[in-house]
């Protein structure tokens, strides 16, 4: 393997950690207990004679690197059934599905999880529990961080480096344990991963380091046993190896497709997120078949309902209805990490308006992350099962048809004469009435929201439906024929599910 460190000279040997044991140095002056590291840490003899650990990507000398661990035993029924996959992308009935049929993924946002697991374990191991039971899928983590000075105090180090503001920053030296171990305790609590990284500016523009240190990673991560569902390079647009915005291509060849290599399984690959709210026009599109997206929170303050319908911008239009289809991801929505103040959706603290953002999405073909805090530094004191919305969302999945996105493949606003529900009161104030139907238009689901907590349904045909309160899953059925009329009341908005008459 080749260095990606400078590791220091005058070293005679370097010895490989195997079962626990005690290794002496080459002078026979020092000797180590070594603790079951895992196999992954390399120890060295330093000039003096002492024995120094140093992570994996460092060096090795003489001899192949040792065994990886084995993969753990799967969690049982807790763990998410086959790896998860985007199937007929680009076709009508593209959607997400694993080994027991199409799935709605859903995960959270966990980017200090190796820091965490780091300084307080037993946190860590909670916070993953408590997710899972709660129905999330995976997490969304950052397996590199710090470069911004945002991060200071709280990096995520692979290696030494000097950050933006001439900090010069220690990498960790247990590093890999760390990826391992966080691997391990993904897959024992059934959680699958959202690889992300961030500041690749830590590498100091060395796209080959880059790309050792990315293949490093995906073995790592194999070998723990944990299921990699997605990987990105998180807002590329400003995280990246050099202070220049990457070409496409270089994303592709340094980082995602070396990661790739080295986990060996495939897995979803993401190569970009707009920024937050950027108009259509500016979304950098890729990945050629998932697009990745990062929510709008709110940039634009007269657009009450623009957090919802942001949702679904790439894939409804609502002059149209019927605009193109595009399997997709929301990483990170608004939402309690970030939120919008507005008369409808805010501030997203709401468990309601959290939940309808991520039906929204669901109905827009995405798998949803939960936003619950924003980078590495929150998390030491932030605690993910007390934020608005966190036990609400993962049931979103059980209360939408089980083959959205596969069948429900047409996209209606309210206002076209095709939609079988409309607003009877015109569209008032930011109103919305956001359908999905299947291509014999017989089912539909959907939303009805606005910023005045109210809307007048209409029903263009006669119709049975379900209304459902996102957070509670709380459900009414109504039936309405041809012309008749349904006063809806809401904090946020409901979700519709039901079939034409």
């Amino acid at each position: 393997m080749r260095t990606l460190l400078a590791i220091l000279a005058c070293c005679s040997v370097t010895l490989h950690a195997q079962e626990p044991s005690r290794l002496v140095s080459t002078d026979g002056r020092t000797t180590v207990t070594v603790q079951n590291d895992g196999n992954v840490v390399v120890y060295q003899v330093q000039p003096d004679g002492t024995i120094a650990a140093v992570w994996a990507t460092g060096t090795v000398v003489d001899a192949p690197p040792p065994p990886l661990p084995s993969p753990p035993p799967l969690a049982g029924e807790n763990q998410l059934h086959g790896a998860l996959r985007a199937v007929s992308v680009g076709s009508p009935d593209s959607h997400f599905r694993h080994d027991t049929g199409e799935v709605l993924p859903v995960g959270f946002t966990y980017m200090g999880a190796l820091e965490q697991r780091r300084v307080n374990r037993d946190e860590f191991l909670r916070q993953i529990a408590v997710a899972r039971g709660a129905g999330y899928q995976f997490a969304r983590v950052l397996m590199a961080v710090g470069w911004y000075p945002y991060w200071a105090d709280h990096e995520v180090a692979p290696m030494d480096f000097t950050a933006q503001d001439g900090r010069r920053i220690q990498g960790w030296p247990d590093y890999e344990q760390q990826v391992v171990g966080l691997g391990q305790d993904f897959a024992a609590a059934g959680l699958q991963l959202f690889v992300s990284a961030g500041d690749l500016q830590m590498f100091g523009g060395n796209l080959e380091a880059t790309a050792q240190w990315a293949r490093r990673v995906g073995e790592l991560l194999n070998a723990s046993g944990v299921r990699v569902a997605f990987v990105d390079v998180n807002e590329v647009w400003q995280n990246w190896v050099t202070d220049r915005e990457p070409d496409p291509s270089e994303v592709l060849e340094f980082y995602i497709q070396p990661f790739l290599d080295g986990y060996g399984t495939p897995t979803i690959a993401l190569r970009s997120a707009n920024f937050e709210g950027e108009e259509i026009d500016a979304v950098n599109r890729w990945a050629g078949d998932i697009d990745q997206k990062h929510g709008h929170r709110g940039h634009f303050e007269q657009d009450h309902t623009s957090a919802v319908r942001h949702a679904r911008s790439f894939y409804y239009d609502e002059g149209e209805g019927v605009p193109a289809r595009q399997l997709c991801v929301e990483s990170e929505p608004a939402g309690p990490a970030a939120p919008l103040i507005s008369p409808v959706m805010g501030p997203l603290d709401d468990p309601e308006a959290v939940a309808l953002l991520a039906a929204s999405n669901f109905i827009g073909d995405c798998a949803f992350v939960y936003h619950s805090a924003a980078g590495v530094r929150a998390w030491l004191g932030t605690a993910i099962d007390e934020q608005p919305g966190f036990a609400a969302v993962p049931k979103i999945q059980h209360y939408l048809p089980s083959d959205l996105q596969s069948s429900y493949v047409t996209r209606l606003h309210g206002g076209r004469p095709e939609s079988p529900l409309t607003d009877g009161d015109g569209f008032p104030n930011e109103n919305r009435v956001d359908l999905v139907t299947t291509a014999d238009g017989r089912r539909f689901a959907g939303m009805v929201y606005g910023d005045d907590g109210y809307t007048r349904l209409l029903a263009r045909v006669a119709v049975r439906f379900s209304l459902i309160t996102p957070d509670t899953g709380e459900s009414h059925a109504f039936t309405l024929d041809a012309g008749e009329t349904l006063d809806v009341y809401y904090r946020a908005g409901r979700v519709l599910v039901g079939e034409v008459r």
